[in-house]
């Protein structure tokens, strides 16, 4: 089918649809520069006390489920990587 004929304006819109469609698809799927460069230095974490030998730490990152008994420590889920110490703080201050 030529140019200008009828049926080929509705083959470059659909063409055109899908390639806008993939490189808008694209830029959603890209990382923001702000998220990738948190400063982990002012990051709190915050204890909640919720049972006898259960807690939860609440940070950047999401929740930690953390149970203390004399068989020691059990942690569910984690954070971020750069947070351990923070974390681990918090843990022992738990279990003292």
């Amino acid at each position: 089918m030529k140019r200008g004929e009828a049926g080929g304006a509705g083959v470059q819109r659909r063409v055109l649809f899908w390639c806008l469609g993939i490189v808008a698809f694209g830029l959603v799927g890209m990382p923001r520069p702000g998220a990738a460069q948190r400063d982990f230095s002012k990051v709190e974490i915050e204890t909640t006390r919720l049972g006898s030998g259960i807690a939860m730490l609440t940070g950047a990152g999401g929740n930690i489920g953390v149970s203390t008994g004399p068989d020691g420590v059990l942690m569910i889920d984690d954070q971020y990587a750069p947070l351990t110490d923070r974390i681990l703080a918090s843990v022992r201050a738990l279990s003292d």
